[in-house]
């Protein structure tokens, strides 16, 4: 089990969150922040990172501290799992989780669980936006809901915000792979 690496620049995705050990084999009690934790396999590596907590998603100001090999997940309540992990055979070797984050670097996350048809929100981040002539718009920092609409929110070369729907005209194409999104109409957005 590696003591991880330090503090990063990356964007983590942040899948859970350990609250503390739970029955005597070393489980660990999680909040699962989505269902990315659903679709591991036995034998896959876990991050687990300290963070000043999670925004949009993403955990804010993260440092890994440990890896741990995905074991199991079964569900204790709707809001609660038990998580498993290989390397972990008591309650003593599983406290040293408590508190931590799971989490898992974007660029990873995009090619572990990107590719199916309705694409992750998480896709999107980081992607350039540009106009349908070509001319940048900014860098997609993250998506937003407002109301019952999903916002990007684009970062712009004088680092002021930029927000189209997600799902408008404004939006004429998205390129996940060249992570593009092209945008049109802009002009007929509020942008002060």
């Amino acid at each position: 089990m590696d003591k991880g690496s330090g503090t990063t620049t990356q964007k983590i995705l942040c899948l859970a969150y350990v609250q503390r050990p739970r029955g005597v084999q070393g489980d660990l009690r999680i909040v699962q922040k989505g269902t990315l934790l659903n679709r591991y396999l036995t034998g896959d590596v876990l991050y687990f990172y300290k963070a000043t907590g999670v925004h949009d998603g993403f955990l804010k100001n993260p440092e890994k501290v440990r890896e741990g090999t995905y074991k199991s997940l079964q569900s204790i309540t709707s809001e609660h799992n038990s998580l498993r992990l290989e390397d972990v055979k008591n309650v003593d070797e599983a406290t040293v989780f408590k508190s931590f984050f799971i989490g898992l670097e974007l660029n990873l996350a995009i090619e572990k669980f990107g590719g199916e048809k309705e694409p992750f929100l998480f896709e999107y981040i980081d992607s350039q936006g540009v106009t349908e002539a070509g001319e940048p718009v900014g860098v997609l920092d993250r998506v937003e809901e407002y109301g019952n609409m999903e916002w990007f929110i684009f970062i712009n070369s004088e680092n002021t915000e930029i927000m189209v729907p997600r799902q408008s005209h404004f939006v004429a194409k998205v390129n996940l792979k060249e992570r593009q999104i092209v945008l049109r109409n802009l002009d007929e957005l509020s942008l002060q």
